[in-house]
């Protein structure tokens, strides 16, 4: 599943990483194309934003900000009847110990609602807690190039 127009804006605002993703969205419209559209290929890229699925952002949480995260299957029985739901969890480890950790407080009906709500949650944390500056370009000057 991909992530909504307002996460992909919000993951770019966070220096989402990853070079290549399979779809885009336009962002004034928020209409969704494949990366290999002629639109995108002849268009100035800035008018795209990537689309990453849920799970490659999550994953990229996980490997590069260190944000260990899953969603859950779980379930509750009464006499008969069976419900299954999913919950999601998520902590953040920083010099082995644990500072960090939430779950959900709402079950969700699929695994795709509640990842897409683990993305969020996780989203509001690093926003708050800033622990991810904003990504600013390097800028190298003909001097230090030459030393």
């Amino acid at each position: 599943m991909l992530t909504t127009l307002q996460q992909a804006k919000k993951l770019k605002e966070l220096g989402y990483g990853l070079t290549f993703t399979a779809f885009r969205y336009e962002e004034s419209t928020g209409d969704v194309y494949n990366s290999y559209d002629p639109l995108i290929q002849c268009q100035n890229g800035d008018l795209f934003i990537k689309a990453p699925s849920i799970h490659e952002a999550l994953e990229w949480f996980r490997e590069v900000k260190g944000i260990e995260s899953g969603v859950l299957p779980s379930y509750y029985q009464c006499r008969s009847n069976t419900s299954v739901f999913y919950i999601f969890h998520w902590f953040c480890v920083e010099k082995n110990k644990k500072i960090e950790v939430n779950k959900s407080t709402f079950n969700y009906s699929t695994h795709s609602l509640a990842e897409s709500a683990l993305l969020d949650e996780v989203m509001k944390y690093v926003e708050r807690s800033r622990i991810f500056p904003k990504i600013e370009t390097l800028r190298i000057t003909k001097k230090s190039k030459l030393e």
